[in-house]
């Protein structure tokens, strides 16, 4: 699992769960990086939210059993 923000949490995580300080624009993470993604209380407060739903796009496996 990792954990993205713009405040840094690492000092706040269990050891099993990575973390990531991000400032914005292309995540930093390769193209189907992850098998889920998951972004909570963000979208909203981007300037560009389709940007960022299709960089979530971008780093998840893509899986065509998926509905």
């Amino acid at each position: 699992m990792t954990g993205v923000d713009i405040i840094d949490y690492k000092k706040n995580m269990e050891k099993n769960i990575n973390f990531v300080k991000y400032y914005g624009g292309k995540l930093p993470f390769k193209d189907n990086q992850f098998d889920a993604t998951a972004a909570l209380f963000v979208i909203h407060h981007t300037d560009d939210p389709e940007f960022y739903l299709k960089e979530l796009i971008r780093v998840t496996k893509k899986n065509n059993n998926t509905l």
